[in-house]
């Protein structure tokens, strides 16, 4: 057995097995921040979640959706909080060292998941759907138009 194909190769030698790529990956679970691309709602996830405290996953990836780096930030300091209580508890106690050292991979790894979102959100560049700013002003016709408007003003005023 070869190395595994991916969608392109697979779609011009057996268009089943293309398909059943598409739908095994195309679940994207949202999550507090991140989502899981199991679908938990139907399967469950045998790691309880685990995601969300900041081990690692097979299955979790960042989205960039609007609140996921709080959300990430959120967990990584009540992380913080509990590897100083630990930490001060094990200068007493030794038997608390794996649990400490297991909260310093989880700070590690939800550090460096922080600093890889910021560096693609720092990088891309917004663009506009409607040109708002031109001089020809006409009142909104649709639904998403009403939306974005609104958004941007409500984006306007936190910035």
């Amino acid at each position: 057995m070869g190395p595994p194909l991916s969608f392109n190769e697979l779609v011009n030698e057996n268009q089943s097995l293309a398909n059943s790529l598409v739908q095994r990956h195309a679940c994207l679970h949202p999550l507090p921040f991140g989502g899981c691309m199991r679908e938990v709602t139907v399967h469950d996830c045998p790691k309880r979640l685990a995601c969300q405290s900041g081990d690692q996953c097979g299955n979790f990836a960042l989205t960039g959706r609007k609140g996921e780096l709080e959300a990430l930030q959120h967990t990584l300091n009540e992380l913080l909080d509990k590897f100083a209580q630990i930490e001060q508890i094990v200068a007493h106690d030794l038997s608390y060292r794996e649990m400490l050292e297991d909260l310093r991979q989880k700070i590690l790894y939800l550090s460096n998941l922080k600093t890889k979102a910021l560096d693609r959100q720092n990088s891309l560049i917004p663009i506009p759907v409607f040109p708002y700013g031109d001089a020809i002003t006409k009142l909104p016709t649709t639904l998403s138009e009403l939306f974005a408007i609104e958004q941007q003003k409500i984006e306007s005023k936190e910035a």
